[in-house]
């Protein structure tokens, strides 16, 4: 008898310290799901406040307010802070022309050559000679290429920026560099009819036969954008006037089957274009 009421005994202990144990490792579990929680709020709020600091940033640089963004960088905000489609805030003054700013920004040691999700660095953005000339003084890559395979100058040449085309070509700009559908920047200037970078791309060593992907030159192009004074620029200046493309389409051919007859398409004529 005595030895079943010390078996219940032990019996009734080890239930309770089985109760106790897995009290506790409620309780454990309780509070390491406790401190995640704390620490994914605690994230969260690290992640809101940051948020809230790049919008007050990126509002200053927006609106060209060098005293506000002057004191928020002083308050110890990130001045390498980059916004969702990773644009910094040297992207932005480049791209709204703030100089002050993307001077003041410079002086900061910010990353001159930071490429935003679209591959694009601040010198991509800019569209103003100032703002590329001080970009490129402070050791922006004059040679840089986005996503699509464009340079600075395949923009300028589009754009039909004469003054930028000329100093980016002077400070080492590659004319014969190639985007991702094997244009180069005299394939853009021709297409637009901007027959003055034309001119001086091609005495800079330009190739006025250069094929893209699909064979066309930048022949084919202004022929096929009716753009008579290029389509005469080239053809003065040794372009191949029956250059086929990888679908056997002359000059001749596309200007015509677009646009009937013109003036571009009897000039090709009469310097011996065929279709």
């Amino acid at each position: 008898m005595e030895i079943y009421r010390i078996f219940d005994v032990h019996n009734q202990l080890f239930i309770w310290v089985c109760i106790l144990i897995a009290l506790l490792t409620v309780f454990i579990v309780f509070i390491v799901k406790t401190r995640k929680r704390h620490k994914n709020l605690l994230k969260q709020e690290r992640k809101f406040l940051k948020e809230k600091q790049d919008e007050f940033l990126f509002d200053a640089v927006l609106n060209g307010s060098l005293i506000k963004l002057r004191f928020f960088l002083e308050e110890g905000m990130d001045v390498n802070a980059k916004s969702r489609e990773g644009v910094s805030l040297l992207h932005s003054a480049a791209e709204t022309g703030h100089m002050a700013i993307a001077s003041f920004l410079i002086e900061k040691k910010i990353n001159i050559n930071a490429r935003d999700n679209s591959n694009q660095t601040p010198l991509l953005k800019a569209k103003n000679f100032d703002m590329i000339k001080l970009l490129v003084e402070n050791g922006a890559n004059i040679n840089a290429v986005d996503a699509k395979g464009m340079s600075c100058l395949h923009y300028a040449s589009q754009r039909g920026k004469t003054d930028i085309v000329k100093y980016l070509v002077g400070h080492g700009a590659l004319v014969n560099i190639k985007d991702v559908l094997g244009r180069i920047p005299l394939h853009e200037a021709a297409r637009n009819d901007f027959t003055e970078i034309v001119e001086f791309l091609v005495s800079c060593g330009a190739d006025i036969n250069a094929k893209d992907d699909r064979g066309l030159t930048p022949l084919h192009i202004s022929a096929e954008n009716r753009n008579y004074d290029t389509v005469k620029y080239l053809l003065e200046n040794g372009a191949v006037i029956n250059a086929v493309t990888k679908n056997n389409e002359t000059p001749l051919y596309l200007t015509e089957n677009i646009n009937g007859d013109s003036k571009v398409s009897r000039l090709l004529k009469d310097k011996g274009g065929v279709k």
